[in-house]
């Protein structure tokens, strides 16, 4: 544990994932529909800098897939233009009950993220190499997340 601590306060945890999976397999595995006109095209390695969408399952549906954006925008900052949701793209355990961004929607919205695995950073010579890191025994690796809804996301 104090391992697995050290290395993520050092190295930010789940800023890539990947999604490589053909639609039906994932409708398939998770009992769910990807409704009709959403863009999904299966993708190696998804960033969340770069602004592309995941895929999620919220506690509201279970049975529809929604597209999300990476990072949450909290109602008090819909209508502030300098919000950054950079840096809300990733909420801890120990804090996610205290900040602010956070704190109204992790009891009631809640969601999985649909992934294959997701990368961690491993020093090589100095150069950080991508680790993938995915279940032994499953095609998929579901994340626990939180969600809300905005009219400008």
């Amino acid at each position: 544990w104090l391992l697995a601590q050290k290395l993520r306060d050092k190295w930010p945890m789940c800023y890539h994932v990947s999604l490589n999976k053909p639609k039906d397999t994932i409708e398939n595995r998770y009992k769910a529909k990807i409704p009709q006109g959403l863009n999904y095209e299966p993708k190696e390695h998804i960033s969340a800098f770069e602004g592309m969408n995941l895929l999620i399952i919220t506690n509201e549906n279970n049975l529809l897939i929604n597209s999300a954006k990476w990072g949450i925008i909290p109602s008090w900052a819909v209508n502030k233009p300098d919000f950054n949701s950079n840096n809300t793209l990733n909420a801890k355990i120990e804090s996610i009950f205290e900040k602010p961004s956070f704190k109204d929607i992790a009891v009631n919205q809640r969601a999985l993220i649909i992934t294959d695995g997701f990368f961690e950073w491993h020093l090589k010579n100095k150069q950080k190499i991508p680790w993938k890191i995915k279940s032994k025994n499953s095609e998929f690796t579901s994340l626990a997340g939180i969600f809300n809804k905005n009219s400008n996301t």
